[in-house]
């Protein structure tokens, strides 16, 4: 059997490494990592179905990186700009994207990570940019994944500072009787 090709983008997020961790333990992948070209690697989930690259996606990919993405059956976008100006986080982000459609060859072989923050009239200009390039990829054909908070046993990144938070509040509640204490 053959090994399906995944491009990662933002292989070196959390989320990137959640996903990395589970192909490798599932095995029947070959993923090309892409990360920026100043992100450190030390710590990155490693294996031998994993290669690390270093690709700056604001800029035309170099032919080798581009044939990774030709090559793939699945580019898996997890990269984003975030930034304070809307309308440069969308240019950005666009920008980004405009560079890794010219090598795909089959549109519903991206997959976009969303999240549910994404909404028009979100007071988030991160909810906000997501849900406009979300739309705009669903035009193109994309496959858009939304996602909610990611989750682990042992909190960490965002999930951390939020369980820190509600830690700190003096009450608690359950919605449910055996749901989890609030």
């Amino acid at each position: 059997m053959t090994n399906k090709k995944v491009v990662l983008t933002g292989a070196h997020s959390y989320l990137g490494q959640k996903l990395l961790s589970h192909l490798s333990s599932i095995g029947g992948f070959e993923v090309s990592a892409f990360i920026t070209p100043w992100a450190k690697e030390g710590g990155l989930v490693s294996g031998q179905v994993i290669k690390y690259v270093r690709a700056d996606l604001t800029r035309s990919l170099p032919d080798e990186t581009a044939n990774l993405v030709r090559e793939a059956d699945r580019v898996l976008h997890f990269a984003w700009i975030r930034g304070k100006d809307e309308s440069e986080v969308i240019e950005s982000n666009l920008a980004m994207l405009a560079n890794l459609q010219q090598h795909i060859s089959r549109p519903r072989s991206l997959v976009f990570i969303s999240s549910v923050a994404a909404s028009p009239d979100t007071l988030s200009r991160y909810g906000r940019t997501k849900f406009k390039i979300a739309n705009q990829l669903l035009e193109y054909g994309a496959v858009v994944l939304v996602t909610g908070l990611i989750v682990d046993k042992e909190p960490k990144g965002p999930y951390k500072l939020l369980v820190e938070v509600v830690k700190g509040f003096p009450l608690s509640v359950r919605f449910t009787q055996n749901s989890v204490k609030v």
